[in-house]
């Protein structure tokens, strides 16, 4: 993936999904951070945020990159819990 993940764009496939993670760990450790990102996506695979680890960057302990896809700059849309 060269660009950024467009939020609200399907991610048909576990390999697309880990795509979107993989660009914000790489954008992560360009930015001096720790390479370690993530994405929430919906039932129908529609993409609700994505993040990166902000620890470094941000010099704050509580910015893991497993909750930024649900903080204000990564979530677009109101989440809900997943259907098993």
């Amino acid at each position: 993936m060269s660009a950024a993940p467009v939020v609200g764009a399907v991610y048909a496939t576990d390999e697309e999904k880990l795509e979107v993670a993989r660009w914000e760990a790489l954008e992560g450790r360009a930015e001096g951070g720790i390479p370690i990102g993530a994405a929430l996506f919906d039932h129908d695979d529609r993409l609700l945020g994505s993040g990166r680890n902000q620890r470094v960057q941000a010099t704050n302990p509580a910015l893991h990159g497993e909750t930024s896809p649900s903080s204000p700059r990564g979530a677009s849309a109101p989440t809900r819990a997943p259907r098993w």
